[in-house]
């Protein structure tokens, strides 16, 4: 038996703490379904009243350098003779990261008037940064679990003794809060195989069950390996998630045994590579920033498994379900079904299964310009469009968007600053281009490099003038016409 300590607990400061310098770490299994904004709020409202939010289990053990993803929040990881591998509550806690650790993707707010957490916005600019000098009655949990930006964030505030005070309290429960742990030293492989199926109450597949039994050092290892040989093609990164779904649906109805699947390891990673190819130069999405949906290169893999080199024809027959499915919203889910559509030996009925399992036409609704969301499947297919145009600097040469969208701070940059204007969120207002002066650079531009952004003349001459709401009611007119050629031209039998 593996020697187990219990913990009494570890406060919300601790697993801030430990996220932070790489000593909490998920399993290199597939990630649960993330939860969605008003369950990380009720999780936080929960902390906040002193509710109990359940039990932690953690796993003692080695752990390699890489890439730490818990939700949306990442880190670079040193190699750790000790880390605390996460067997049970991964949701709880990519959930708390989320929320708490700056950059927070999900900017979770403290309303002072209210006093009442809501989900809000902070400006690109300014997250991970101290408030500017403009007085605020909203603090973001990040600002306020952290004391000494919190003590920043109070000098730039004028607030009454009595809101101070409250401010603090907050924090403090916030920070202080305790969730009971279990601990486990994971020596023997197959209790912590054993353990995360009784906590989870499901049972592993062969796949899950490999990586725990080679031990996470040695899984984290072999997933590592595929991540850096798919980094040369330019496509960003490829997480541990999509490679362990892909190997999942490779080995789904084969019965691979433990030892047979270091080779399959070996094929996916080929297959992984060969759908990104098809991704990049027939289904015009030229990164992963721009895929919107990830079950797509799950289920091309298994596709370019079962045939490395397909026709001419079925390469656009492929083009087609992709980007049907993509502009019918209907490839976030469901990738088993896609998969089984694959069968052995048989690749035109393999690719007329999966037509049959999209819509033919476009959704409208792939079209409409609303609220742009780097993450949502929408604002991608508009990326995508405006990458069809081969965006180019303002100095006339080709964007690398590779490179571009590799970039740490990937964010795409706006153009104009409009408060007012509904457009101003809109695609209309971002460009695939590096930050920098982007209306002066625009205004003087070539024609050549204005059509590569989707930027009339007219949207120009708006734009020297100073009428911002004209620039943006241009461009969006002229996007929506791009965005409408383009899925047609994608969608296109071949």
């Amino acid at each position: 038996m593996s020697q187990r300590q219990d913990v009494s607990s570890l406060s919300v400061a601790a697993l801030l703490e430990l996220a932070s310098r790489g000593r909490l770490r998920p399993l290199p299994l597939p990630r649960p379904a993330r939860w969605s904004e008003g369950e990380t709020l009720k999780l936080l409202d929960s902390i906040l009243r002193g509710f109990p939010c359940g039990a932690l289990v953690l796993g003692r053990g080695p752990a390699r350098k890489g890439t730490v993803r818990l939700g949306r929040w990442s880190t670079e990881a040193p190699a750790c003779s000790e880390v605390h591998w996460i067997l049970d509550g991964r949701q709880r806690i990519g959930a708390l990261i989320e929320a708490l650790l700056p950059p927070a993707p999900r900017s979770v707010m403290l309303d002072l008037d209210r006093w009442v957490l809501e989900e809000g916005a902070i400006a690109e600019n300014s997250q991970g940064e101290l408030p500017g000098l403009s007085f605020q009655r909203r603090i973001a949990l990040p600002t306020l679990v952290e004391p000494v930006r919190l003590a920043g964030w109070l000098r730039l505030h004028p607030l009454s003794q009595q809101d101070v005070a409250k401010i603090l309290v907050t924090a403090e429960q916030l920070r202080a809060y305790r969730f009971p742990v279990c601990l486990v030293t994971m020596e023997d492989p197959e209790e912590v195989v054993t353990i995360c199926e009784r906590v989870n109450e499901e049972r592993l597949d062969e796949v899950d069950r490999f990586c725990l039994r080679q031990g996470v050092g040695e899984a984290e290892a072999a997933l590592s390996k595929i991540r850096a040989s798919l980094q040369g093609l330019g496509f960003g990164h490829v997480d541990d998630d999509t490679i362990v779904r892909a190997l999942r649906l490779l080995s789904r109805g084969k019965g691979i045994a433990s030892q047979d699947l270091p080779e399959l390891l070996l094929a996916t990673e080929g297959a992984l590579r060969r759908a990104i190819v098809f991704l990049q130069v027939n289904g015009g999405i030229p990164h992963e920033a721009l895929l919107p949906y990830g079950m797509p290169l799950v289920v091309l893999t298994k596709f370019f498994h079962e045939f490395p080199r397909p026709q001419g024809t079925t390469r656009e027959a492929l083009r087609q379900w992709l980007w049907r499915g993509c502009a019918g919203f209907s490839l976030g889910s469901h990738g088993e079904r896609h998969g089984d559509a694959i069968q052995e030996g048989d690749e035109e009925g393999s690719v007329r299964r999966l037509l049959a399992l999209v819509p033919e036409v476009p959704s409208r609704e792939a079209i409409r310009q609303d609220r742009f969301h780097a993450a949502h499947a929408r604002s991608r297919i508009h990326l995508c469009a405006l990458a069809s145009l081969r965006p180019r600097h303002g100095e006339g040469p080709l964007i690398n968007l590779g490179e571009l969208l590799s970039e740490p701070d990937r964010t795409i940059p706006t153009i104009v600053e409009a408060p007012t204007s509904p457009l101003a969120n809109s695609v209309a207002n971002r460009v695939l281009h590096p930050r920098g002066s982007l209306v002066r650079l625009f205004s003087v531009a070539s024609v050549e490099v204005l059509a590569s952004h989707g930027i009339t003349e007219e949207a120009r001459c708006a734009l020297v003038n100073g009428d911002v709401e004209g620039f943006l009611v241009h461009r969006s007119q002229t996007l929506g016409e791009l965005v409408e050629r383009f899925l047609a031209r994608q969608t296109a039998p071949p």
